[in-house]
């Protein structure tokens, strides 16, 4: 499900902590409702290996991805 989103554009990044090991990470690009989507599909999720998940939005500002790029004029 993972390499799906990432094919398709919506998952940029996506794995596991090393501590604590039962934490992972996962950066969607767009909109909140692309993770939440992608939440609602998922086998870990939806068979209850994963208990709880948050979707939280990220302003990226700086990096060649960047969704709100601000470079400081020199």
């Amino acid at each position: 499900l993972a390499w799906k989103a990432a094919d398709g554009g919506e998952l940029l990044l996506g794995g596991a902590l090393e501590e604590p090991v039962e934490q992972a990470y996962l950066l969607f690009r767009g909109s909140r409702e692309a993770a939440l989507r992608f939440a609602a599909a998922d086998p870990y999720v939806k068979n209850g290996l994963v208990k709880a998940f948050k979707v939280k939005q990220w302003h990226t500002v700086a990096g060649p991805t960047a969704s709100n790029p601000l470079r400081p004029k020199l």
